[in-house]
């Protein structure tokens, strides 16, 4: 089974899950990381742990920001472990993930990265366009 992890700073990744489960019931696959919550708090080691754990699964880790610390620490360890990295955690990317099992790793991550560019609109621009059609 496929098993995704959230990994963000705070408590983002905890927020996207709760969404994801509001909208597709529990998600025993889907994890957390909630980084930096606790002041004494060993973002290497919590990310170690987790992967250790996780090794024999196929896992797709997905972060909150490109650049971020919690990115590259994820991008330093893809040396020593097996997994997809994504960045940019959003809704719309973990519902396009969990709904495309059916689809290789590959595949869904294209699939969903995709989604998540086409979605991210200015609505404004689409109100401002459709008065205009209007007149």
């Amino acid at each position: 089974m496929r098993e995704y992890l959230l990994a963000s700073h705070s408590n983002m990744a905890q927020g996207v899950k709760d969404s994801l489960e509001l909208i597709m019931g529990k998600q025993e696959n889907v994890y957390t990381l909630c980084a930096y919550v606790q002041s004494d708090y060993d973002l290497e080691s919590e990310i170690i742990k987790f992967l250790k754990a996780h090794a024999s699964s196929e896992l797709v880790v997905i972060t909150d920001l490109l650049g971020g610390s919690v990115n590259n620490e994820f991008l330093k360890l893809q040396t020593e472990f097996s997994y997809y990295l994504v960045t940019g955690l959003n809704l719309t990317v973990i519902l396009e993930l969990v709904t495309s099992s059916n689809l290789s790793a590959k595949e869904a991550i294209d699939k969903a990265v995709f989604s998540a560019r086409k979605a991210l609109l200015n609505c404004g621009e689409l109100t401002a366009s459709k008065s205009e059609d209007d007149f």
